[in-house]
Parts: C-alpha cells; sequence; structure tokens
C-alpha cells in the first residue's frame, strides 16, 4: 500500500469535521421528532452514515499515512492503531462501536437501533473529536 500524503490526510479530516458539523443541523430538534418525521430522520440517517463512513476512512488514511500493514477490516484497523500506540484502548473500544453503527446502516437497516442512532449525537461525537484530535497531530 502507497501512503497517502500528508495533504491527502489533512483533507480527510476535513472531512469528517464537515459531517459533524451537518450533525449540528438537527441539535434544535428533539429525539422524539426526528423518529417521527421521515424526512428528518432519513437525512439523520444519511448524515450519521456519512460521519461513520468517512471517520472509519479517516482510520485507514492514519494507517496508510504511518505506512502501518493493509487492514482486511475495519476491526482489524483499529487493532493496528492500537498496536502501534495511535489510540488507546478505550478510544478502540469506541471506534469498534461506530464500525458496528457503520455495518449495521449498510447491510441490516432493518433491524437498525435507533437508540444507537442517537447516541451519535451526543458520545458519538466525543469519540470522533478524539480521533481527530490524535490524527491532527501525525
Amino acid at each position: 500500500m502507497n501512503p497517502i500524503p500528508h495533504r491527502r490526510l489533512l483533507n480527510m479530516i476535513s472531512t469528517v469535521q464537515k459531517y459533524l458539523k451537518s450533525l449540528d443541523l438537527f441539535s434544535e430538534y428533539t429525539w422524539e421528532t426526528i423518529e417521527n418525521d421521515a424526512i428528518l430522520r432519513g437525512a439523520y440517517e444519511r448524515y450519521v452514515f456519512l460521519l461513520v463512513q468517512s471517520t472509519l476512512d479517516l482510520v485507514e488514511a492514519i494507517i496508510s499515512f504511518k505506512k502501518l500493514r493493509k487492514p482486511s477490516s475495519y476491526a482489524e484497523g483499529l487493532e493496528i492503531l492500537l498496536e502501534n500506540g495511535i489510540i488507546s484502548h478505550e478510544l478502540r473500544e469506541s471506534l469498534r462501536e461506530i464500525a458496528k453503527l457503520r455495518n449495521a446502516m449498510s447491510h441490516d437497516y432493518e433491524a437498525l437501533n435507533y437508540k444507537r442512532l442517537e447516541e451519535m449525537r451526543t458520545s458519538g461525537h466525543v469519540v470522533i473529536r478524539s480521533l481527530i484530535a490524535m490524527a491532527e497531530k501525525l
């Protein structure tokens, strides 16, 4: 795998930040309002998916930038970052939950747990901001 240039890593950080801001558009609504309005819920789900996917893409970009081995899955990518002292155990576990959410949204959307989507408005933001802060130091 060819390492990505630093500017590409910065662009990916910027993309994740853009989607974090997109979720802020929903802060004026209660979760009940979002959940009960099909258009709001659909827009929220889409922005969450874009945020989650861009976050996982950032994980892969960090691996490439640091010239680490290529992962075969999102979970393995998180293990690689942990093994190389780039993220903590706690951050790895939180990012695993985000990867699980992405998989549920992509492959098992009929069984999607809306509580997990709601959590992206609170704890998900914190986790993703932690990853961004770490990536900005590279």
